[in-house]
């Protein structure tokens, strides 16, 4: 019972939330009306706010590409020199005791002498040989 009372006066609440929000929100068709044309023309005082705002863009603009300094590379060229020159600030993490021998990989083991190879070749037509399995000490086989 106390939980159908609690549910009633939420309930009744909400309802007076949304009748006070419904009192002050304004119709749809008066925003509508109010919103400027597709086309209308800038018009009034803000015109020469935009220009100003404009051409202080341009001058700014115009700044930037002038004043830069001729030797310093732009764009793309700054971005990969600047990643190129980075180190990161935990390098000196990596210098530990040892590190010395992990400097280059270990020298490649030489290659099967070509004897080798032709040994286990088998010629067309033979049977192939089992395979070996070495025996095992103290196995009797």
């Amino acid at each position: 019972m106390a939980d159908d009372d609690l549910d009633r006066r939420l309930a009744r609440r909400f309802g007076d939330l949304r009748a006070a929000d419904d009192l002050r929100t304004p119709s749809f068709r008066g925003v509508l009306g109010r919103a400027p044309r597709p086309g209308t023309r800038i018009r009034g005082r803000r015109l020469p706010l935009f220009l100003g705002a404009a051409a202080a863009a341009a001058v700014v603009a115009l700044g930037v590409v002038l004043l830069r300094p001729a030797g310093e590379p732009s764009g793309a060229a700054a971005s990969a020199t600047a990643i190129a020159e980075w180190r990161s600030p935990t390098d000196s993490l990596l210098d530990t005791p040892g590190n010395e021998l992990y400097g280059e990989p270990p020298p490649a083991a030489e290659p099967i002498p070509g004897w080798i190879r032709d040994f286990q070749r088998v010629p067309p037509g033979a049977p192939s040989p089992a395979p070996s399995i070495p025996a095992r000490k103290g196995v009797a086989s």
